[in-house]
């Protein structure tokens, strides 16, 4: 029988599958989805080990009140833009590519971010469809859909702050061993693992902040 030591920790998950489908939300999956939820995921390993309750749960709400505000932001734009389309009856479009997966989802966090990026994909349709419908002009649809890829970035940004500042108190309270152990045994699967050793090793040789025009590190192999 395995010991306490040696054995994977038995973690509760939920199933969630993510389906997108505009050419932006592919990209924003590609661009921002693995190092996020690895992100995610390494802030919530780091802060059990560093043991300091008002910590975790100030960085965990800082996280959460990101997600919420962003999801109220991509929920309001997505009101105007459908009244728009049901007011002037417009044709229905297709796609001719669909990205979807199934992902475990070990944090809440993790659920909060999968559902925003289904929100990008159906305002990024909903923008597909005023513009193939005549309704705004090419140079619109451009300009509104890197407007919508920044909020996206600068989401995946903080979260990767959230998680690189958790490890910088994890070294400075002598956790770093524990924590890097701990990634070493998740069983997910070796991707996953790796992604997420990726990322705190990426957390402790980053020392400067990505400026606003600039893409964000992406923290997955």
């Amino acid at each position: 029988m395995a010991t306490k030591e040696n054995r994977s920790y038995s973690r509760p998950a939920i199933k969630k599958v993510l389906s997108v489908k505009s050419e932006s939300a592919i990209s924003a999956v590609d661009t921002y989805l693995n190092s996020t939820l690895s992100a995610i995921y390494a802030l919530d390993v780091i802060l059990f080990f560093i043991s300091d309750e008002a910590t975790s749960e100030a960085a965990n709400s800082k996280v959460s009140a990101t997600f919420d505000e962003k999801l109220k932001f991509f929920n309001k734009k997505i009101h105007t833009a459908q009244k728009q389309v049901e007011e002037m009856e417009l044709d229905e479009i297709v796609y001719t590519q669909e990205f979807t997966k199934e992902y475990l989802v070990f944090s809440p966090l993790c659920g909060q971010y999968i559902q925003l990026m289904k929100k990008f994909d159906i305002l990024t349709n909903l923008i597909d469809q005023l513009w193939l419908n005549g309704q705004i002009s090419s140079g619109e649809r451009k300009e509104q859909n890197n407007k919508l890829q920044r909020h996206m970035l600068n989401v995946s940004r903080h979260v990767i702050n959230a998680s690189r500042t958790a490890m910088r108190l994890a070294q400075a309270a002598g956790k770093e061993k524990e924590v890097q152990e701990s990634v070493a045994k998740i069983g997910v699967s070796e991707k996953l693992a790796k992604e997420v050793l990726d990322t705190t090793k990426a957390m402790q040789s980053v020392t400067q902040e990505d400026s606003d025009e600039t893409e964000p590190t992406v923290l997955s192999a």
